[in-house]
């Protein structure tokens, strides 16, 4: 009698995706949603760009910055729909490293506010220093 030594294996993409997922995913209750946290070089978009308001001259810079960053070859994820908050919270659970925010002080100085997803901490910065 001879036995069979062969043995098939089956390894779909669905599975290393559930895999990473399951790894990846932080339950914050601090901040109140599930996040991914993605290594940049995994993340769907380099950067969240969200004008604080649908005001016309945020959305216009926000625009501006949005372009200016994919011309370096970024990607950007741009949003104006719902609260801030919801905004960061929707960027957080695709794993985007970080958002940059133009408020009404974006407009006097050209600084934006980028936030790390990971810490939720906040810094002020040139826009056009961004890369």
């Amino acid at each position: 009698k001879v036995l069979p030594s062969v043995a098939e294996l089956s390894i779909g993409l669905d599975r290393i995706l559930l895999a990473i997922l399951d790894k990846k995913t932080v339950d914050d209750k601090e901040r109140g949603w599930k996040w991914l946290k993605l290594e940049k070089s995994m993340a769907p978009y380099d950067y969240s760009i969200f004008p604080l308001q649908k005001e016309e001259k945020l959305v216009a810079m926000a625009m501006k910055i949005s372009e200016h960053l994919k011309e370096k070859g970024l990607k950007c994820n741009y949003s104006d729909s719902a609260s801030i908050g919801k905004r960061y919270a929707k960027s957080d659970e695709i794993g985007v490293a970080n958002a940059i925010t133009i408020d009404f002080q974006s407009l006097e100085d050209n600084t934006v506010t980028i936030r790390d997803r990971n810490t939720a901490g906040q810094r002020r910065v040139k826009w056009e220093e961004i890369a």
